[in-house]
């Protein structure tokens, strides 16, 4: 699976280059006509500890497809740094805190003019 360069950097900045060895193998790439409901970041957990994590996302075409993709990493990116603890779902919080890695990837994007 080939991740988009300007993820990439953009995660680097944040987490280093150690999440995406992580998760490369865990993402599955759908085209972009599928349901918007199959994309997403999966948490695994076993005995109320987080296990795993599977992403899901579309193809990037345009900016709805990349903004899609940097919402679903930064889920993956949260919980990666959760991994072997106890997991608690605050959907809230979690959503949030993915609104917002949307707002600063924007923001850079606007900054490099891509």
């Amino acid at each position: 699976m080939e991740i988009d360069d300007r993820l990439i950097s953009f995660f680097e900045n944040i987490c280093g280059s150690d999440f995406w060895e992580y998760i490369s193998d865990k993402v599955l790439v759908l085209p972009n006509d599928s349901d918007t409901c199959f994309y997403g970041c999966f948490p695994i957990v076993y005995d109320d500890i987080l296990m795993d994590i599977r992403v899901s996302v579309p193809e990037i075409h345009n900016l709805k497809d990349l903004l899609i993709n940097v919402h679903e990493f930064a889920h993956a990116v949260e919980l990666y740094y959760e991994l072997g603890t106890f997991y608690i779902d605050d959907v809230d919080l979690r959503e949030a805190t993915a609104k917002n890695m949307e707002r600063k990837f924007t923001a850079v994007l606007s900054k490099k003019n891509i």
